[in-house]
């Protein structure tokens, strides 16, 4: 499973919509639905900074996938504005003592403030529609759904959530061979500028990366890139990528191919992901 730092991303939601209130007090009834459903849009990825819960399908290669569903009564304090973008990624960096010491029940936020912790709403149900076939999840006791879905066929999502009910509409996992490649400037431990390439194709998906800084180092410092598939290809700037390659050098992890969609609710925005992970090496020329 992988951690929520890697499954956050750039690009924003759409505006606000005033019709799209709801309430995630874990007292709510999940059952209960009023009003009409908000409908996810399609190519749309929630910014980091307004993102409160996702539902993800991870698929590393056979005819299976793992999906999970988590989410937050706030948003990542720890997420806000990064200190270096271009095109098409961004950096963003966290000084872990900024705060001194907070007291128990509050962590240091991007701001340099003790927070209050947040919280995973655990009333909420996940309803998986794929083959003509519904089945309902609900979280378990440290807050994710999870389970398995097959690839071979389009599948659509129903969170019912604070009265809501949000709705990615049916889309597959891709599958479409990219032909991806990575290359660096540097060496492992000063990797400078990483460019990655593909070959677009054609299905409208998204092709994104994080980048976390060695896991030495620890602390939410990384950096995050983004493109359409029809872009076919990113840069990640040299001063974005050798803060990262601390310690032990570069970690990086891959590219994800995706169908995305994401919510604008009351409180932040929901993000739905399909994703199939290319594992690409980098290619260091010293």
């Amino acid at each position: 499973m992988r951690g929520l730092l890697v499954a956050a991303l750039l690009v924003g939601c759409t505006g606000k919509d005033t019709d799209t209130e709801l309430d995630t007090d874990t007292d709510t009834d999940s059952d209960t639905i009023s009003g009409d459903p908000i409908i996810a849009v399609a190519g749309e990825r929630c910014a980091l900074d307004e993102r409160i819960g996702a539902v993800t399908v991870e698929h590393w290669g056979g005819d299976t996938a793992s999906f999970t569903a988590l989410i937050w009564d706030a948003t990542d304090p720890w997420m806000g504005a990064p200190s270096l973008t271009n095109d098409h990624c961004a950096f963003h960096s966290f000084d872990v003592n900024s705060c001194g010491r907070c007291d128990a029940g509050t962590v240091c936020s991007v701001s340099g403030e003790c927070v209050p912790e947040r919280r995973t709403v655990k009333d909420f149900v996940l309803v998986v529609d794929q083959d003509g076939s519904q089945t309902e999840y609900t979280p378990t006791v440290d807050g994710y759904a999870y389970g398995q879905v097959a690839t071979g066929s389009a599948m659509g999502f129903e969170l019912r959530l604070g009265g809501r009910a949000i709705v990615m509409e049916p889309a597959s996992v891709p599958s479409e061979p990219l032909g991806a490649s990575l290359s660096a400037t540097g060496d492992y431990d000063t990797p400078g500028a990483l460019t990655a390439s593909w070959t677009d194709p054609g299905d409208g998906t998204r092709i994104s990366t994080v980048i976390p800084i060695n896991h030495h180092a620890g602390g939410p410092t990384f950096t995050v890139c983004e493109a359409a598939a029809s872009d076919e290809g990113f840069v990640a700037d040299a001063d974005m990528v050798n803060p990262l390659a601390v310690i032990t050098g570069l970690e990086f992890q891959g590219l994800d191919h995706q169908h995305i969609a994401a919510a604008q609710v009351d409180g932040g925005c929901i993000e739905f992901a399909l994703s199939r992970r290319v594992l690409v090496d980098v290619d260091f020329p010293r």
